[in-house]
């Protein structure tokens, strides 16, 4: 049963990694790059407040447009991160067991300004697992398009930096 875990996780690993290096690389000799932008700095996600930090946005280039949220918050906590406890060791991260919808976040931070696009990737790109002494949050899916806010204790793992890429 590991060994098949094995042959279905690290292959997702995988792909996960070339899909990063593919949209963060900023070589300009790439056809098709754009340069991301941040998202406005409070909108309203399920009826929670997301702030995003403009002015600590430093602009990557991508296949597709892409938008940036920096020194992600919900109201006023930090959005927790974590694994499924079937593809890491690490205790210090599972604590949402691998569930967020990130997908969701971005979509409705979309929304909010241009309702054309249709997501492709939301991808997190500086996380950590280290332990912050603060409440996180986390969106779950809780039923067919019901989305929850769940509040958790401080511990590890959270997220700082979000990015949404729409279809071109």
């Amino acid at each position: 049963m590991m060994e098949l875990k094995r042959q279905i996780v690290l292959p997702q690993i995988g792909l996960l990694l070339m899909f990063y290096v593919v949209l963060s690389s900023s070589d300009e000799s790439l056809p098709h790059r754009v340069e991301d932008k941040p998202f406005p700095a409070n909108l309203m996600i399920h009826n929670r407040s997301v702030h995003c930090n403009q002015d600590d946005h430093n602009q990557g280039k991508f296949p597709a447009y892409t938008w940036t949220c920096k020194n992600m918050s919900v109201d006023g906590m930090r959005m927790a991160y974590g694994y499924n406890p079937s593809i890491t060791k690490d205790n210090k991260c599972q604590e949402t067991k691998g569930r967020d919808e990130l997908a969701e976040v971005c979509r409705r931070m979309m929304h909010t300004f241009e309702t054309s696009y249709t997501l492709w990737a939301a991808f997190v790109t500086n996380a950590t697992c280290n332990f912050i002494n603060e409440k996180r949050v986390f969106l779950n899916m809780t039923g067919p398009s019901i989305y929850t806010w769940e509040e958790m204790k401080p511990g590890y793992g959270w997220i700082d930096t979000l990015r949404c890429t729409a279809l071109q």
